[in-house]
């Protein structure tokens, strides 16, 4: 059997830990609540705060185990604070106020946020500024005709400008990877198309980014599936045996008669995506979930965990309606609840690619995940961005793939 590398650098008891010390000091108060069904963990975490409390500010974390879900959880809500989309900054905006006003002129964090000016005199960085839009449209032509979706024979310009309505582009600094060098880039232009998609936090950096390519090539993989209505091969459970996932899978086949279908979902592109079909034939409902990692074993997990993330534990769709009226709705709803039906395509027998195996180069060293990552990344057509926002000390990155991590699919959709 392989041997792969540790599922965490550190223990989740070890991550729990260094993200509470980073949050106590800067005055973040947060309130922990747990659920566990079937033997699969969730847990939600929301600032407590005494001004804050009401707004329900949070993040949910899932996990084979407690403190893996509570883990999971701390370092998601340092990925969305240290990323800025905490309900629009106002929770950082409340920590570097409450830093200043309650540590003495000694204190490590409140020199660096003078010495990095995050007192509010700029958005995202201190070496940020504005070009106006026909400037970005000229140097960034072929990334924006991919995050927006727009035709060749369109005018970009004005598709452009019809899209972000400003004459102006906040440009801040990112790392470059194909060029090798630090760029300034169009941020708020990218957040329009991709949201948190690529967005990640982690114990190590490359942890960290492996997470961000991984979400992204998840999204990537379950866009391409659903709007295209592709049939994923199935892959045999037995090649899962002796491990963690399996036997979770095994006592709710036995406790409650579950189908568990696995799909290869990497387009016969390499993607280190997989898919669970789990159906429910005593009250005929189903759940489809993707998970990407470079560990096929916990690609896998994270599907199954994906599922049991409610207190309610496994949530099905009525198998009878697959037909759909409108493919964007239904896409959103499988992104933001799981509530979105997919296109009967995924039950079809005969596949739309062959599934080849598994890389067994892949999910053994960080870095090797690494440079295979960036290359398929290539291969696929998109350039690479990395936005290093990891100034509280976790290491939390922005992850940008342009027409790989855009979430919308056409460009009408960034009309409304």
């Amino acid at each position: 059997m392989m041997k792969f590398k540790q599922y965490k650098a550190v223990s989740p008891e070890e991550t729990i830990y260094r993200i509470r010390v980073i949050l106590n000091k800067t005055g973040i108060l947060l309130k922990e609540s747990s659920c566990v069904k079937d033997g699969l963990y969730a847990c939600r975490l929301t600032v407590n705060n005494d001004s804050l409390s009401v707004l329900d500010i949070g993040t949910n974390g899932k996990g084979r185990s407690y403190e893996y879900a509570l883990a999971s959880g701390y370092a998601e809500f340092m990925e969305r604070l240290q990323n800025g989309i905490v309900y629009n900054q106002t929770l950082l905006n409340f920590v570097v106020k409450n830093i200043l006003e309650t540590h003495d002129e000694t204190s490590p964090i409140k020199r660096a946020i003078f010495d990095q000016k995050l007192q509010s005199d700029f958005i995202f960085d201190a070496n940020e500024t504005f070009w106006n839009a026909d400037t970005v449209i000229a140097a960034f032509r072929n990334d924006l005709k991919k995050f927006y979706h727009i035709e060749e024979d369109k005018d970009i310009y004005s598709e452009i400008k019809r899209i972000v309505k400003d004459e102006q582009a906040l440009m801040i600094p990112v790392y470059s990877v194909f060029e090798r060098k630090e760029i300034l880039y169009p941020i708020n232009w990218a957040l329009m198309t991709t949201g948190s998609n690529g967005m990640c936090a982690g114990n190590t950096p490359s942890e960290a980014i492996l997470q961000g390519m991984c979400e992204i090539f998840e999204r990537y993989s379950a866009s391409q599936i659903f709007f295209n209505h592709l049939t994923p091969p199935t892959l045999d459970i037995e090649l899962f045996k002796d491990t963690v996932v399996y036997e979770k899978m095994e006592l709710l086949r036995k406790r409650y008669g579950y189908e568990f279908i696995i799909k290869d979902c990497s387009l016969g592109k390499g993607l280190p995506v997989i898919g669970l079909l789990i159906i429910n034939h005593k009250n005929n409902t189903y759940n489809f979930k993707l998970g990407a990692d470079f560990v096929p074993a916990i690609a896998l997990e994270r599907c199954l965990t994906e599922v049991y993330q409610s207190k309610h534990g496994f949530i099905g769709l009525p198998l009878l309606k697959q037909e759909t009226s409108n493919d964007y709705e239904c896409y959103s709803k499988m992104l933001q609840n799981g509530t979105g039906n997919w296109p009967e395509s995924i039950f079809f027998a005969r596949p739309s690619y062959h599934f080849s195996g598994f890389n067994e180069s892949l999910g053994i060293d960080n870095l090797v995940d690494l440079k295979y990552g960036c290359k398929l990344i290539e291969h696929l057509g998109s350039n690479l961005y990395i936005r290093d926002n990891s100034y509280l000390g976790f290491p939390t990155y922005y992850v940008i793939a342009p027409g790989l991590s855009s979430i919308c699919t056409d460009i009408t959709e960034l009309y409304n």
